[in-house]
């Protein structure tokens, strides 16, 4: 249906009011709430905004697999131009667990990053929420003497974190499975998923199969951090309530 402009600015006013309202009800006067309204396109507005913002937080809207692959996905999209870490939320999450786990996925790009920000983050979500950890490398080969050579990697590349981050219960997972199906299997009991963007080759921004499959079908929420963010977050998540969000 078609709408005036003015009309269409009415509707999106009343319903930022009321969601500024909710924000403000829920930090209960812990941190200041803006409320902002842009005008133009949401990708290019949402990148716009959160240039000064520590994380973008998003809703992942459920919807069913076709209707997905038919419109395309705006956490997605997001997620690949963001210049901060994006967090995309399950419209449908229940919300943390009893206790807490953080899961960090490192992919076959990532292993060899010894001072990956990725492991950083992961590290220092899970030390300010009093949460294990797990780093998860899921590999699928067919050539079982692949196994023992991974888990000596992984468990090499973690060894300097371990170290400087002594409190927190931390193991390593190499599971013999499709990295797609290894994350989703691990946000059934995680408290939050960490995947890294790879970095951009050319003009178009990318993510790859893995990281659209967790932000797709995560059940718990999924922080993508990028090449520009490979650094340790400013303020983790669980502090971070002022950060820029936005439910698409």
């Amino acid at each position: 249906m078609l709408i005036s402009f003015e009309a269409a600015e009415v509707l999106a006013d009343r319903d930022l009011s009321s969601q500024h309202a909710l924000a403000q009800r829920l930090v209960r006067g812990a941190v200041p709430v803006e409320r902002v309204m842009g005008r133009g396109p949401v990708i290019e507005s949402l990148v716009e905004q959160c240039e000064d913002a520590d994380h973008l937080v998003v809703q992942r809207r459920h919807a069913a697999r076709l209707r997905r692959l038919v419109s395309g996905s705006t956490v997605a999209a997001l997620a690949a131009r963001s210049p901060v870490p994006v967090v995309a939320v399950p419209e449908l999450w229940s919300g943390p667990r009893a206790t807490p786990h953080v899961t960090v996925a490192l992919g076959e790009h990532d292993t060899g990053l010894s001072e990956s920000g990725l492991l950083a983050w992961a590290f220092t979500e899970a030390e300010d929420r009093g949460a294990s950890l797990t780093v998860l490398h899921a590999w699928f080969l067919a050539a079982e003497s692949g196994e023992a050579a991974e888990v000596v990697d992984v468990a090499a590349l973690v060894a300097p974190w371990r170290e400087s981050h002594p409190t927190v219960d931390v193991r390593v997972d190499v599971p013999h499975l499709r990295p797609a199906d290894a994350l989703l299997r691990a946000s059934r009991h995680s408290d939050l998923l960490l995947v890294g963007r790879r970095p951009v080759h050319g003009l178009q921004p990318h993510l790859g199969s893995v990281v659209r499959a967790a932000l797709r079908e995560s059940q718990c929420p999924v922080v993508v951090v990028g090449v520009a963010a490979h650094r340790s977050p400013s303020r983790p998540l669980s502090r971070s309530i002022s950060s820029k969000s936005s439910a698409t």
